[in-house]
């Protein structure tokens, strides 16, 4: 042993520690000068002053997961001083060193003084910068103790070069016929995958930060223990996945490659950097191509947050400040034009936060049209705002508790994009805004869990007590639903259920397909879930006893796809007659209403005081798309001053 490691090792037991220098300027940084080291070494550094400008292309950003803040490491930094970082970093660092040469990198809990809370503002502002500016990110997943990463990413490596083949042969995805196990290019061996699932349910995947992170990075590799693999090669297999549900029986449907595909698709996608990793594989170039961005709102972007972990709640918002629309409109008429829409302040409480940007939102022309159908309350004390925070506020700490409506690629056009909406915060925390009132719920069904309409009968839910598929279940209790007034013809009322649970099945070119595009779809999705259901044991309409084919199976997927969408929301049926689907705190008696220039209708919940509560946005047949608000004119609706608190 050296006497210079005997001399780290006498430091660190007893520490000198690290005094931070204050930042001048605003656009300043740290990088971290990582000296070489064999791998049990202590970790060496020394910190270095500079500008985002100046250090473009020459250092490695670690994305990483903070992990358990109580269990700590000490680093040797200059000459005698010691930093105590998290043991999660401390692995980062250990296996990015090289051990011959020094290595310039940049990672936020030890480039940041985060006893600071004025710097840590601060530099929340330019991480977007600091991570496109770095030649390029490693993400570490952590150390391999399973001895896996090095098959797992064969696998993902082997898949997506199969799969590629069959894009070339065919032209594009869905074009390739129904992939089964007997016909699958790709490995069948579930064991193998169970190790992908272990990949792809770890933690670095949930956190909220790495959006940001990897979205920028110019190139991008995953590392796993002393294993890597370019990260959009996940990215790539996830979205097959994805595209493809007749893969998860082969896969054995125990990938978290949906919510990954997910963050890609309405994350990364939005951003606009031009050298980036996701042009590097043909299905993820493609879908980076084909996200439109002319409708694209900070709101959008924001929304992923809340499938993700963030260790306080205002991260939820400071992760995303990167993005290219976190400021705010270029308007001549727009004060503060171009600037962040809203500024870090680790001060302030969430609520505040989330008061500040809502009332930012509709101060912004782009933005101010998305706000309210981002409402998600988990409850009535949420509806009611109980919560400390009025009801048409977004909580981003809350999971989305519902598939949105209010995407841009999936374009309802309830209030005419076309349209100007306007709306005033008043006294009292409340907002005034012109609306339609146009029906009133009646009745609404229970809960939709959504895995009770898999296919795969061993996922349903063991609680549920149906004994019948769930799409059979929903159209009885519906029929059932109209007791007192006059039942409409079944083939008519299985036309628009079938319709309204897929939510008009939403195109991606801004168009709802044709009952006679949809019918095969539901035929075959129903057909097959009965035929499995009975081989299960359960009771199920009488039809059809033969295996289904490929092909009725693969349209089974397509509409599974699309019921997906109606997860955790309830079918509901109006006074007039129409039919929805609600988030899942409406009950009867709430109201629908319609905004100008927003992109769905919404729940209303009326007070006592002639007031309303926002209860969240909903699905409602015959008023998503253009001219429903003539149409409501037409039929003698007017609009009205509507006060939300």
């Amino acid at each position: 042993m050296s006497s210079n490691h005997n001399d780290d090792e006498a430091l660190l037991e007893k520490p000198k520690m690290y005094e931070y220098n204050t930042l001048e300027a605003n656009d300043s940084i740290r990088l971290l000068e990582l000296l070489p080291g064999q791998e049990q070494e202590p970790i060496r550094c020394r910190l270095l002053c500079t500008s985002i400008k100046d250090a473009e292309d020459t250092y490695t950003a670690i994305s990483y997961v903070w992990g358990d803040a109580l269990a700590r490491a000490n680093v040797l930094c200059g000459q005698d001083q010691t930093m105590n970082i998290t043991a999660s970093l401390a692995s980062a660092l250990q296996a990015v060193r090289d051990p011959v040469t020094p290595r310039l990198v940049w990672a936020d809990g030890i480039c940041i003084n985060q006893n600071d809370k004025v710097e840590q503002s601060q530099q929340v502002a330019l991480m977007g910068d600091v991570f496109g500016s770095a030649k390029d990110v490693v993400v570490w997943l952590g150390w391999d103790v399973d001895a896996i990463s090095k098959d797992c990413f064969d696998l993902i490596r082997e898949t997506n070069a199969s799969l590629q083949d069959l894009l070339s042969a065919y032209g594009y995805s869905n074009a390739i016929p129904p992939i089964t196990a007997s016909s699958s290019p790709i490995s069948p061996d579930r064991g193998r995958w169970k190790n992908v699932a272990i990949l792809m349910n770890l933690p670095w995947f949930k956190r909220v930060w790495v959006v940001q992170e990897v979205a920028l990075a110019k190139s991008c590799v995953l590392l796993w223990g002393r294993e890597q693999m370019n990260t959009a090669e996940l990215y790539e297999l996830c979205l097959w996945l994805d595209s493809r549900k007749d893969l998860t029986a082969i896969t054995g449907g125990q990938l978290n490659s949906g919510f990954i595909a997910n963050v890609f698709l309405t994350g990364h996608c939005t951003y606009t950097n031009t050298t980036t990793w996701r042009n590097s594989l043909p299905y993820i170039r493609h879908a980076h191509k084909a996200i439109p961005d002319i409708n694209n709102s900070f709101l959008h972007v924001l929304d992923i947050s809340r499938r993700l972990q963030a260790t306080l709640a205002v991260d939820r918002l400071y992760a995303f400040l990167g993005h290219p629309l976190a400021r705010r409109t270029i308007d001549a008429s727009t004060d503060g034009a171009g600037k962040l829409i809203i500024e870090p302040d680790y001060g302030k409480t969430p609520n505040d936060v989330f008061y500040d940007l809502a009332c930012a939102v509709l101060r912004d022309p782009r933005e101010a049209r998305w706000l309210f159908p981002f409402v998600t309350h988990q409850s009535d004390e949420d509806v009611a705002g109980l919560q400390g925070l009025p009801s048409w506020v977004p909580r981003w700490d809350q999971p989305s508790n519902s598939s949105s409506l209010n995407y841009p690629f999936i374009l309802f056009r309830s209030g005419g994009l076309d349209k100007s909406f306007h709306a005033v915060v008043s006294a009292g925390r409340s907002v005034v805004v012109d609306g339609f009132l146009f029906d009133r719920i009646v009745w609404a069904s229970d809960v939709i869990v959504w895995r009770n309409f898999d296919l795969e009968i061993a996922h349903w839910d063991k609680d549920y007590l149906g004994n019948e598929p769930l799409i059979d279940r929903l159209l009885r209790d519906l029929q059932q639903s109209w007791a007192v007034t006059p039942l409409p013809e079944l083939k008519d009322l299985e036309e628009r259920f079938a319709t309204t649970i897929v939510r008009g099945f939403p195109a991606i070119n801004n168009s709802l397909l044709a009952w006679e595009d949809i019918k095969p779809l539901f035929t075959s999705y129903r057909n097959t879930v009965r035929h499995r259901a009975r081989q299960a044991g359960f009771n199920a309409a009488a039809g059809d006893d033969l295996q289904p084919d490929d092909k009725v199976v693969g349209q089974a997927y397509v509409y599974l796809s699309r019921l997906e969408h109606s997860w955790n929301m309830r079918l509901a049926r109006t006074e007039s007659g129409r039919l929805a689907l609600v988030t899942s705190p409406a009950r009867s008696g709430d109201v629908c209403c319609v905004f100008a220039g927003v992109q769905v209708p919404l729940i209303l919940r009326p007070r006592t005081d002639s007031k309303f509560n926002l209860v969240g946005q909903t699905y409602v047949e015959g008023c998503m798309m253009d001219g429903t608000i003539e149409d409501l004119e037409k039929a003698g609706c007017k609009e009205c001053e509507i006060v939300i608190v």
